[in-house]
């Protein structure tokens, strides 16, 4: 029995500190967020068509979306990569990874 006690605290100990480490992560992303939301505002205001680039930050953006932020910022960035190039097939590889996002969030939630 004690030592079903000592494994017991062991995992709270665990669940406790992985908790603060999800924590620390999730306001690391949102600084993170901050500095690509300046990007995509740029990007934007600058009618920027570098494919590289615009993959780049859509990339960060769909990354932090496992942390529950960027939806917004992914999808602004998306719809004008989609304007100045709709036939561009990279566009559906990045539709089909947020959408994955999407579908594996509402498993969770069910």
């Amino acid at each position: 029995m004690d030592n079903l006690f000592k494994e017991t605290s062991f995992w709270k100990i665990m669940a406790n500190n992985l908790e603060e480490h999800v924590i620390k992560l999730v306001e690391l992303g949102k600084l993170k967020l901050v500095y690509l939301q300046g990007m995509i505002d740029l990007v934007v205001k600058e009618k920027a068509t570098e494919g590289s680039e615009i993959e780049y930050l859509l990339d960060q953006t769909l990354d932090l979306m496992f942390l529950g932020i960027g939806e917004s910022e992914f999808l602004k960035l998306y719809s004008y990569y989609g304007q100045i190039d709709p036939m561009n097939e990279v566009l559906k590889y990045y539709f089909g990874r947020y959408k994955q996002i999407i579908e594996d969030w509402e498993i969770e939630d069910d």
